[in-house]
């Protein structure tokens, strides 16, 4: 079933940090799109780190996987710049390949630390993790 998420992420704005179309589709209030939030924060980090020890370990299954989950979450609150990174990073180490994915997951370590301070000034959600390395 859709959620109308797709037809929204097909003509995004990649200057728009987050989509506030798609937050809003969030079902909840406000309460629920924070939890949201702050889950996105504190998982996003993770995958971040994930695909640096992938990188790390020339590790490309790692790498796509860290980087499929972080495309879809990133999808869901509206980040679709973090999210079509991930995209790339994902057609590159699915093609058991690793050149050139260090400086796509720097960008996104870049377009994630712009989310984290667009959802921390935004909507005062507060990081529920260290921030991430390799920024």
């Amino acid at each position: 079933m859709s959620r109308g998420i797709e037809s929204t992420s097909e003509s995004f704005d990649d200057r728009m940090i987050l989509d506030e179309k798609v937050l809003n589709f969030l079902p909840g209030g406000k309460l629920m799109m924070q939890k949201v939030l702050k889950m996105f924060l504190k998982s996003s980090a993770e995958l971040m780190a994930r695909m640096d020890a992938g990188l790390q370990q020339n590790d490309t299954d790692q790498v796509l996987r860290a980087a499929h989950t972080l495309k879809s979450s990133s999808a869901m609150i509206g980040a679709h710049a973090l999210s079509k990174l991930c995209v790339d990073i994902e057609t590159i180490t699915f093609k058991k390949e690793i050149l050139g994915v260090d400086c796509l997951v720097q960008e996104a370590h870049k377009a994630r630390q712009q989310v984290e301070n667009e959802i921390c000034s935004k909507y005062q959600t507060k990081m529920l993790s260290q921030p991430t390395e390799g920024i």
